[in-house]
């Protein structure tokens, strides 16, 4: 056997491809297999753009694990975690010898037993034991012991108490540490060569300096691209009134005489509520940002700094109720949530130079909120010179240095041949957005484009204003097809009732843009109703702006307009027998052409592209000429 690692990585990855479907790894995935067993091996980065059917996750995998790597993934959305869980994984280690395999999920995804416990016997005291009974008897008998099981059987308030964040578990010093499910699904982590997390737990692990996860040899970053924004939030914290009560009720429960101090949690919280719910947010964006912290707001700092004293005036008489051994557990966990709560209220107040602060939300349910700017200082200790693999479908103009990664991107070819699969359609001929008429416009030709592909269509939204405009406006009355739209139901039901109905639409916003696979006859058609440039008024991305000064737009929303773009393009081709179209309502991509417009379009997939709305149609019309329509009235248009 060769001990060259390119050459055992390349090797590995044809056995398992040939074990697959008597198929050849494909040259982008050599490419991309032999770039992670060189970073495996030098413990330098590498960053990797593979586009749709490069075969990623197997040109990863199989390096890291053939050489003996202890490989920790971590990707941005459930599905792709579940992919690689139970399949791409399975797969590898069927052809290459078993190797254990985790999915390890953040502590309050497990039931925590001292909190279950803690609540059967108060329920006891009152008689009402049915449904704890109940919730104990599954806690006992399920393998895992998630609380997700439980989602459709009781309500969200019910849920909330079964579990325990990080900032309150005890760990080690729990007495149902040997029953803990978290502690379990820990332990089988500890022992698994591929560790598979999202990336909101690799950012926990960030902020408490490599505590949360094991060790690793390798890191897989798996939908790199949302990486900076993950870790601007997971170097963060928010605070809502719900908090206040939560954390500030559980330490003074413990406190004797305390039905003054109760009463005392429900006001300082009300209090906090209506201070948020008084602060002008303007009537669309429901935010506000404060570049020097809360210092400087009349109505927040003395309620914020009145917490602060309060937290920690309880905290220290809690001392005094920690002498029974049934409350040893509650009294650890309510002094370390409100020791976590006083830092982040301190924080909100005296920000550090890259924290960003602001207020967001409708009245009744605002918060504060804090993310960290400049997460490359972090990063670049979290790291510590072990091998780190960033890699996806697209991949952002300078998102090495922003993650403290020196490394240029590597793109490999993908295997589709899109100049033949697919057409790029943009509608030069309507107004601009900016245009009162644009939408109306807009959303005629969306049901012209409908209507020839015989429904089969996924409508990418910006917002949700357009998607209720263009579906009222456009798609009423008796429709010759289904109309699913996102809000229906649930994420998952909505992308399985839309691949059970071949010619359904199905009419999402910014969540479905990325993370979903529809391959076939299904999705014949993308529209995208406008360049999604990011909302000017979010409080980290006008941060960044002000940061990267009269740049800041071709070097922040450029960037990520594209990246936004490619990927709800990505949502078409996602295997070689695909074809469709994919149409932007957006006339700015092609009157661009000399600034913005050529950069967007050089980071699309290599479509054939046309402005002519017949090509499209035709290119329509050819895929399945007997399932084509025609709109329901001469515009398209309610009427």
């Amino acid at each position: 056997m060769t001990t060259d690692p390119a050459a055992r990585a390349t090797q590995a990855l044809e056995r398992v491809v040939d074990a697959l479907d008597g198929g050849e790894p494909r040259p982008g995935q050599v490419e991309m297999a032999v770039a992670v067993a060189a970073a495996c091996e030098s413990g330098n980065p590498v960053i990797v753009q593979a586009g749709t059917g490069t075969g990623k996750s197997l040109a990863y995998l199989v390096p890291a694990v053939v050489l003996g790597k202890q490989v920790l993934v971590a990707t941005a959305t459930k599905a792709l975690q579940d992919q690689l869980a139970a399949k791409d994984a399975p797969q590898v280690a069927s052809v290459l010898g078993d190797f254990e395999v985790a999915v390890l999920k953040g502590r309050s995804n497990y039931v925590c037993h001292q909190k279950l416990d803690e609540l059967r016997n108060e329920a006891g005291l009152f008689g009402d034991t049915a449904m704890i009974d109940a919730i104990a008897e599954w806690a006992d008998e399920s393998e895992a012991g998630e609380i997700a099981e439980l989602e459709h059987r009781y309500e969200p308030a019910v849920l909330g108490k079964l579990v325990t964040g990080s900032d309150e578990c005890n760990g080690p010093r729990c007495a149902m540490k040997d029953v803990c499910r978290a502690n379990e699904a820990r332990a089988r982590a500890d022992a698994a060569q591929v560790v598979i997390v999202n990336q909101h737990l690799l950012g926990a692990d960030v902020d408490a300096d490599g505590a949360v996860l094991p060790q690793w040899d390798v890191l897989v970053v798996d939908e790199a691209h949302e990486l900076e924004d993950v870790m601007a939030h997971a170097l963060g914290d928010d605070v809502g009134p719900g908090r206040i009560r939560r954390v500030l009720g559980a330490v003074v429960d413990l406190l004797a005489d305390n039905d003054d101090l109760k009463r005392d949690v429900h006001d300082a919280a009300d209090r906090f509520a209506a201070a948020l719910d008084a602060i002008d947010l303007g009537p669309r964006e429901l935010t506000r940002r404060y570049p020097h912290g809360l210092t400087g707001d009349d109505r927040l700092n003395p309620l914020i700094t009145s917490l602060i004293e309060r937290l920690n005036s309880t905290r220290a008489s809690l001392g005094k109720a920690a002498g029974s051994p049934e409350t040893a557990g509650r009294v650890e966990r309510a002094t370390k949530a409100s020791s976590r709560l006083t830092t982040v209220l301190g924080r909100l107040l005296e920000p550090q130079p890259d924290d960003v602060v602001w207020v967001e939300g409708p009245p009744g349910k605002r918060r504060v909120k804090i993310a960290s700017l400049g997460v490359a200082p972090r990063l670049a200790r979290y790291w510590r010179d072990r091998p780190v693999v960033l890699t996806s479908a697209t991949i952002p103009p300078g998102l090495g240095p922003k993650l403290a990664l020196d490394a240029a991107p590597l793109q490999v070819a993908s295997p589709f041949d899109y100049r033949e699969q697919a057409l790029f359609y943009v509608a030069r001929h309507l107004p601009e957005p900016r245009d009162p008429g644009w939408r109306a416009a807009a959303a005629a030709e969306t049901r012209r484009l409908v209507d020839a592909a015989g429904g089969r269509a996924l409508l990418l939204f910006t917002s949700w204003n357009g998607l209720r405009e263009t579906l009222d406006l456009a798609f009423t009355g008796d429709l010759p097809y289904r109309l699913l739209r996102q809000g229906d139901m649930g994420k998952h039901a909505l992308i399985e009732a839309f691949h059970a109905d071949e010619t359904s639409v199905l009419a999402a916003t910014r969540g479905f843009w990325a993370g979903i696979d529809v391959p076939g006859d299904p999705l014949r058609l993308v529209v995208i109703d406008r360049i999604p440039f990011p909302v000017p008024t979010e409080p980290l991305h006008q941060a960044r702006g002000e940061a990267a000064g009269p740049s800041a737009f071709s070097r922040i929303d450029v960037p990520l307009a594209a990246t936004y773009l490619a990927q709800g393009s990505g949502r078409l081709i996602r295997t070689r027998a695909d074809r469709g179209v994919v149409a932007l309502m957006d006339p700015r991509l092609a009157l661009r052409r000399d600034g913005y417009g050529r950069d967007l379009q050089q980071c699309l997939p290599p479509m054939a592209k046309t402005v002519s709305l017949d090509e499209a149609i035709a290119f329509l019309h050819d895929l399945d000429p007997t399932t084509t329509l025609e709109p329901t009235d001469a515009d398209g248009l309610r009427s």
